[in-house]
């Protein structure tokens, strides 16, 4: 390969890479970081039907991949985040931690 080749290939590749970081960068969920929690811009919000699928016993991440991130956290003492939904009204979830430490559903609040 000339160098004008070489070149060119790590010009084309340093052009891909920084494109690649330009979009929007998203904070991973991270079970132990309560900063990757929320997501208060949400614009993709779930049905009351995909919410009715929150079960009891149900850990905190299998409700994120269920239904998204909550949009704010309104417990006090209690860990109960509140879910917007695509019909306007909110919905919240409360949890508790199990025997191994990770926060399980504990309590559903529907609006009537």
């Amino acid at each position: 390969m000339s160098k004008l080749s070489v070149s060119f290939f790590v010009l084309c590749f340093l052009c891909i890479l920084g494109f690649s970081s330009c979009k929007e960068q998203v904070i991973p969920y991270h079970e132990e970081n309560m900063d990757t929690y929320l997501e208060p811009d949400k614009k993709d919000l779930p049905t009351s039907e995909e919410f009715s699928k929150v079960k009891e016993g149900m850990s905190f991440t299998e409700v994120v991949n269920l239904i998204g991130h909550p949009q704010r956290e309104i417990g006090s003492g209690a860990i109960i985040y509140e879910f917007d939904l695509s019909d306007g009204t909110a919905c919240a979830v409360y949890f508790i931690p199990n025997d191994e430490g990770k926060y399980i559903v504990n309590g559903i609040m529907k609006p009537e």
